[in-house]
Order: C-alpha cells, then sequence, then structure tokens
C-alpha cells in the first residue's frame, strides 16, 4: 500500500511518511496547498476515536519535519519545491518552484518512495531505479568537489540484487566484468580475482556506486567511496551489507591503498536513530541531502528522470 492513493494509518504511519502524505496531498487540492487540519482530519478518520489525539500530535511533528525539510535541502534557492506560512500550519507548493529543476528532482524521489519500485518502477520508457543509481553517482561526484577533478560510474549489478535472496547467485562473467571495470577505471586493485570455493552471490552485488576525488599524477592513494543506493521504504535491513573491506578482499587482487568510505543513497527521508543508523550504513544520504547535492546534473539524465516522474504522476492521477 503506498501513500499515494490511500491516507498513512496514523497508528503504524511514522512521521516522515505523514510528511510525504502532507506533500502528495497538495497536488490533490484546487489551491495547491493543505492544513495540519485537514491532515489531521484525513487520518483521524483512519483510527479510532481514542488514537484522535495521538493522530493529531503526529501530523503536527509532520509538520515540524517540513519546516526542517526546507533546511535540510540545502541553501539552493529551488532546492525544496514546497512553503509553510509564518507559523508551520499549513504547507503549499511554491507557484515559481513548478517546471524547475529542483522541483522535477524533489518530485522524483518522493515518488521512488512512495510508489512499488519493484512493480512499478518502469515509467516513461525508464527504470526509476536504474535513474536512482546514475542520480547517487552524480550526487556523490559532487559531495566529493566535483566534477572537475572527481569521477564516478555505477558498478553494475545493484538493480540485479533488488529481486534476489543474499544467497542467491550472480551472474559471474557480469560480476567479474562490473569489477574489472571498476579496477580499469581506478588505476589500482589490478583486476578481478577469488578463492576458487567463493561463490559470487547478491549479497556480494551490493556496490552500485563507486566515486573518487584523485590527483594530477594518478598514483595510487586516492579518495574512493562505496555507494549503496535504494528506493522504496524497505531499506532498513540492508544498513550493513556492504563492506569495502570484505569486497576488496574478496575480489581484487590487491586491495585498495586507501579502504573506500560507505556512503548509502536513499530516495526516502531519514529522521530517527541517525547515530545507529550511520554507524551501521556509513554516510547516509537521505532525500534532502540528495537534494543538497543534486546539481550539477547532467541534462540527459536529468531529461530522463522528469521523463520517468511525469509518467510516474500522471499514472498515480497526480496534477504536476
Amino acid at each position: 500500500m503506498t501513500v499515494l492513493k490511500w491516507a498513512p494509518k496514523p497508528h503504524v504511519a511514522n512521521v516522515a511518511e505523514i510528511a510525504d502524505f502532507a506533500e502528495m496531498e497538495c497536488f490533490r487540492r484546487d489551491d495547491r496547498n493543505v492544513s495540519v487540519v485537514d491532515v489531521s482530519r484525513i487520518l483521524q478518520r483512519q483510527a479510532g476515536k481514542r488514537e484522535d489525539d495521538d493522530a493529531h500530535q503526529s501530523v503536527i511533528e509532520a509538520f515540524g519535519d517540513l519546516q526542517d525539510r526546507k533546511r535540510h535541502c540545502g541553501p539552493g534557492l529551488h532546492a525544496y519545491p514546497f512553503d509553510l506560512n509564518a507559523n508551520g500550519t499549513l504547507v503549499n507548493i511554491r507557484n515559481s518552484s513548478q517546471g524547475e529543476r529542483g522541483y522535477i528532482l524533489y518530485i522524483y524521489l518522493l515518488l521512488a518512495t512512495r510508489r512499488n519500485m519493484q512493480a512499478d518502477r518502469n515509467a516513461g520508457g525508464h527504470d526509476g531505479t536504474v535513474l536512482f543509481e546514475h542520480f547517487c553517482a552524480s550526487v556523490a561526484t559532487n559531495f566529493l568537489g566535483g566534477p572537475a577533478g572527481t569521477s564516478a560510474f555505477v558498478f553494475g549489478t545493484g538493480r540485479v540484487t533488488e529481486e534476489l535472496r543474499d544467497a542467491d547467485q550472480l551472474d559471474e562473467s557480469q560480476f567479474e566484468q562490473a569489477v574489472n571495470n571498476l579496477c580499469k577505471n581506478l588505476k589500482e586493485g589490478f583486476g578481478f580475482s577469488k578463492h576458487p570455493e567463493s561463490k559470487v552471490t547478491a549479497k556480494d552485488g551490493k556496490l552500485d556506486v563507486v566515486a573518487w576525488r584523485g590527483f594530477a599524477d594518478e598514483r595510487l592513494g586516492r579518495l574512493i567511496v562505496f555507494g549503496q543506493c535504494k528506493t522504496g521504504t524497505h531499506w532498513e535491513g540492508d544498513l550493513t551489507k556492504l563492506s569495502p573491506q570484505t569486497f576488496c578482499d574478496k575480489w581484487l587482487k590487491k586491495a585498495f591503498a586507501v579502504l573506500p568510505l560507505r556512503l548509502y543513497f536513499v530516495a526516502d527521508r531519514v529522521l530517527t536513530n541517525w547515530y545507529d543508523r550511520t554507524k551501521d550504513a556509513g554516510i547516509i544520504f537521505d532525500r534532502c541531502r540528495l537534494m543538497q547535492y543534486a546539481e550539477p546534473l547532467e541534462q540527459s539524465l536529468f531529461s530522463k528522470i522528469r521523463d520517468w516522474t511525469e509518467a510516474s504522476a500522471k499514472s498515480e492521477g497526480i496534477n504536476l
């Protein structure tokens, strides 16, 4: 079930889900805004009478998160496409934001969180999860100070592992090619290598994005990041599954001179257990952090994201 068509149940929904629902509700209304009272009434219809007060409190907290989102998306003028009134009780789609790149990118991440990204990942001629990997590669480049002096690429097996259990085997030739491509791009690691008894499983394919910042001398010892990408809302169980140390030890002829840092990209908005989740996953990029480093973005990739977003919205009956 998705908050695109159904209101979240307040006794099970988290604050981020209710905040997402409030943003989406703006698109369903002619005046393009929704208030704390409006959302509270909708949620209270989903709750028993004893939960009315709890539902209202959850909505207040969600509108508090909406205020934080504008700040957390960064100082860019058009990073967050919604505005709130002075006391934070009414959210509306900012008129000037419609058609802007930030508007499209934020709605893309919102849809990529709340749609079923297995059954509904394809729209507008593109796979939304594949686009997310390429988007995250661009974000990683910007985060490292790029694009000048920084490079990134999509490792190429992550989209396969979304529908597999960790123990399921991957196509070893495809995995070997991806590792060799990684070493060629980084000019270290010396290629794919594995123990004769080792099997390449879906758990090994959790590496989705690699980015690095190097030097003009092209010698060993550069800043490398390994990234894992997750659309949808079921990302909690994968926080610990990408281990740069294990990956390098198992699949490279020689480990990188400097161990890669871990990045964890989620289209969702992450609010709770931030310290523990960061310890488990590395540097977390939730929706707002992604928006902070969304630009610059290649026009060709943005055009594909826009096509997917517009087609996805239309299929859900949402008027962008």
